[in-house]
């Protein structure tokens, strides 16, 4: 089994521990920073627009591809996202991470240090 495989295994079971327990939340370390956000239930693929047309347009691509050995890396959808990197926070509707890139996994409810 692949790292990226073991890599996507893992987030999948965060997730389930996000989804069975309400109020938490996912927590990415990436090099760029720290991503926390919630995993996309069925109500929000339906109710954000330009979400759903992306995963809509990620699944015809994968379906299209006949270079099974160019397949497109995991992918990793939040939504209710904030970007932690410094001091700096950014806030986002949605994001997609690539699996590749994700350091490491958490889950809670972390408090994030309010900017003097």
């Amino acid at each position: 089994m692949s790292v990226l495989e073991n890599k996507s295994k893992i987030i999948n079971s965060f997730n389930a521990l996000v989804r069975a327990n309400p109020g938490t939340e996912l927590v990415v370390l990436t090099q760029g920073g720290i991503v926390l956000g919630k995993v996309p239930s069925d109500e929000d693929f339906q109710n954000n627009s330009a979400l759903k047309n992306y995963v809509e347009a990620i699944k015809a691509i994968k379906k299209d591809d006949d270079d099974k050995d160019d397949e497109l890396p995991e992918l990793l959808g939040l939504v209710d996202v904030t970007v932690v990197n410094g001091i700096s926070r950014i806030h986002l509707s949605f994001t997609v991470i690539f699996v590749d890139q994700i350091l490491g996994v958490s889950i809670g409810s972390p408090e994030i240090p309010q900017q003097n």
